[in-house]
């Protein structure tokens, strides 16, 4: 029975793999902010995340995708994984990939779009 296993890598890709991603892409948040009214706060660090990737203004997160399998993009992964919460075995089973391959390009795209992400928020 793998469902043990399973529990323990979406944990791990939940609870540690994604703070530390968001930690490389962004920097520390400005000590300032804790001294500002709440009204004055910028929108929260995952919203503005979420809206860079969902926007997608250039294409960029929709282009890069498994190859053979478009529907298996950047942008769709995070909706899936992030958004709706759904587990690695479900987007498996929904796109015909296996759980290894997904996890392996979802995490090599945070990567390589950290910069980008970076540069979305900060302007």
């Amino acid at each position: 029975d793998l469902a043990p296993v399973m529990r323990w890598v979406n944990f791990l890709l939940e609870r540690r793999f994604f703070p530390e991603a968001i930690n490389e892409i962004l920097p520390k948040p400005d000590p300032i902010l804790l001294d500002m009214p709440l009204s004055e706060i910028p929108p929260c660090l995952s919203d503005l995340i979420r809206e860079s990737i969902e926007d997608d203004s250039n294409g960029i997160f929709t282009n890069r995708h498994i190859q053979g399998y478009p529907q298996a993009n950047f942008q769709e992964l995070y909706r899936r994984r992030i958004i709706k919460q759904e587990s690695w075995g479900e987007i498996s089973q929904a796109l015909g990939i296996k759980v290894p391959t997904l996890s392996d390009f979802y995490q090599r795209s945070i990567r390589y779009f950290s910069s980008e992400i970076r540069n979305q928020i900060q302007n």
